[in-house]
């Protein structure tokens, strides 16, 4: 047997490296892509700020005893970090996240995307599901619609077009983002509805026109001498009229000359 022979016996060979867990899943991930759905260690999943900034501790505990019975019907999906290796950012899932997490889950399945820099299209994504699942409430719903329409530039139509919304109900929402901050935490905190939402500008709407008008006609209505008594505009008058016969009297003499 050869020198060379022996060098290329297993025996002499230099073991290969063995693959991690995380090298496992990136492997399955860079031949499937987003074909496939992989258990991912919750301790690799990071958030960052996403459409809904509320959760309800209450309704987290009831989706997690919901998981616990029937099972995870539907992945979250995540993306790749762009720089940290086996790590990934949630896209959309956030409930459920944070329902593995109360379940003490150590893995949680996730549909993987590639890495997408363009904040807008990931919202538009986040949002588009949120209104299709009906879980978000209007207020946040009403930010992310005019957040992303300020950064894309988009048209109410087009952002409908591309939510699969009408361009009314687009609108509605327009309107609703008009509320005032305090108005905002008052409906969030009271859990309104958009109908309920709405039906309360109708009302501010219509009690503010009131207010208009009910300001138009005092204005109208009001002279510089309301608040003179009765005396003194008795005395107005005689001024007033002791001004007419002399302005009179001097027409007269102009007329002569």
């Amino acid at each position: 047997m050869t020198h060379h022979t022996f060098r290329q016996h297993s025996l002499f060979k230099k073991p290969s490296k063995i693959a991690t867990k995380s090298d496992i899943i990136d492997n399955h991930i860079n031949t499937h892509g987003d074909k496939i759905i992989v258990d991912i260690p919750l301790l690799q999943i990071i958030t960052t700020p996403q459409v809904r900034k509320h959760f309800e501790k209450e309704k987290i505990i009831q989706l997690a005893e919901d998981i616990n019975q029937k099972g995870l019907i539907h992945p979250i999906t995540v993306m790749k970090h762009p720089k940290e290796k086996a790590t990934y950012i949630l896209l959309i899932g956030g409930n459920r996240l944070n329902a593995a997490h109360y379940l003490n889950w150590e893995t949680i399945p996730c549909i993987v995307k590639e890495y997408n820099k363009n904040s807008a299209q990931n919202e538009i994504l986040q949002l588009a599901e949120n209104m299709h699942r009906m879980n978000l409430n209007p207020i946040e719903l009403s930010e992310a619609v005019m957040r992303i329409k300020n950064q894309t530039g988009y048209t109410l139509s087009k952002l409908a077009k591309i939510l699969g919304r009408n361009v009314d109900s687009i609108k509605q929402y327009s309107r609703i983002n008009k509320l005032s901050d305090t108005e905002k935490t008052y409906h969030i905190d009271q859990k309104s509805t958009k109908n309920e939402i709405l039906n309360y500008l109708a009302k501010r709407e219509l009690s503010s026109q009131k207010e208009i008008k009910h300001t138009l006609f005092e204005t109208i209505t009001t002279t510089p001498y309301d608040h003179l008594s009765k005396a003194e505009l008795t005395k107005k008058i005689h001024e007033a009229e002791s001004f007419l016969k002399l302005a009179k009297k001097l027409i007269k003499k102009t007329n002569k000359t």
